[in-house]
């Protein structure tokens, strides 16, 4: 009686403290009385502990049935969310007193796919004997239960049932073809000549640079890199014209809408310029740009003769 009491002086402060058990203003339900509330939920908490007790002695569906009326009579009572979550879990338990009990049937028939698949095959192979089964026969059968014949679809896998065999690939040994004559690769050429011939190429630009801009001249950039008879040889003069510019021994500035070359005036030992600020650009060269030039400038003959090429 004390722990009786207790839970009922729990409920009403709950109740007193839950935003539902306030009776509504349109109308007046009387459904949201507390006091008929209260009177809900005990009958719904009571029916629950009767099915979760006693689910052990269920020994038929009259139970079941009757216990599920039960929960549906106080369904239709219930107004907020306290009530329909006791409904949910009394519901909950009837259905997996169910469950077990469909379980528990003796008479209860559990479909087998490998045991239907051998029943086909024993009907409706001895037709045709052990090599296949009668697809015809089988079909026959399976348009009695239906009312519309089946369409055509894809089947998945083999028509026989006979396991396929793995073809092992045999690897075909690859002959070795000797050639009919042995050709010499090309030789290259040394790092060490070819850096040798690159600081060649660097002194000779430089040395032909001093000699076209004495007393401070200045002269037209393409007028002394173009080489007319040849792109290549062109593009490698460029190449090694760029090092002075790098080190700052040459400089390059754009006058009257042409690029000039000049050698700097304040130059240290080493010959590189003190006050002059380095700064680098991309320049592109294809053919058509090397044919305007020449054409543009009259260049006839290359202004510098260039270091030799190994041979």
């Amino acid at each position: 009686a004390p722990a009786r009491q207790r839970a009922y002086d729990q409920e009403e402060e709950e109740c007193a403290s839950d935003s539902d058990c306030v009776m509504t203003s349109a109308g007046d339900d009387p459904k949201w009385d507390p006091t008929y509330r209260r009177r809900i939920r005990k009958q719904q908490r009571t029916l629950l502990n009767d099915v979760t007790r006693n689910r052990d002695d269920y020994c038929g569906t009259e139970e079941v049935v009757a216990s599920l009326s039960s929960l549906n009579e106080l369904h239709d009572e219930v107004v907020a969310g306290r009530e329909a979550a006791i409904d949910a879990q009394a519901l909950y338990q009837i259905s997996s007193v169910a469950r077990e009990q469909v379980e528990r049937t003796h008479d209860f028939v559990h479909f087998d796919s490998n045991v239907f698949a051998e029943k086909l095959l024993t009907k409706f192979r001895g037709r045709r004997g052990a090599e296949g089964i009668d697809w015809c026969a089988l079909g026959d059968e399976a348009l009695k239960c239906m009312k519309v014949a089946p369409s055509l679809d894809f089947l998945y896998g083999t028509l026989e049932d006979k396991p396929l065999r793995k073809m092992r690939r045999q690897a075909h040994r690859q002959r070795e073809v000797m050639p009919k004559e042995a050709k010499q690769p090309k030789e290259l050429v040394n790092l060490d000549q070819q850096e040798e011939m690159t600081t060649k190429g660097v002194a000779v630009v430089l040395q032909s640079l001093k000699r076209a801009c004495e007393d401070g001249r200045k002269i037209n950039f393409f007028r002394f890199l173009v080489d007319p008879r040849s792109f290549s040889q062109t593009v490698e003069n460029i190449f090694h014209f760029t090092f002075l510019i790098k080190e700052g021994r040459a400089g390059m500035c754009i006058e009257d809408n042409n690029p000039y070359i000049y050698l700097p005036e304040d130059v240290d030992e080493a010959g590189q310029s003190v006050k002059q600020s380095r700064r680098q650009c991309i320049f592109s060269l294809d053919v058509e740009l090397w044919q305007r030039a020449v054409a543009k400038y009259g260049i006839t003959e290359p202004y510098f003769t260039p270091a030799t090429n190994p041979s």
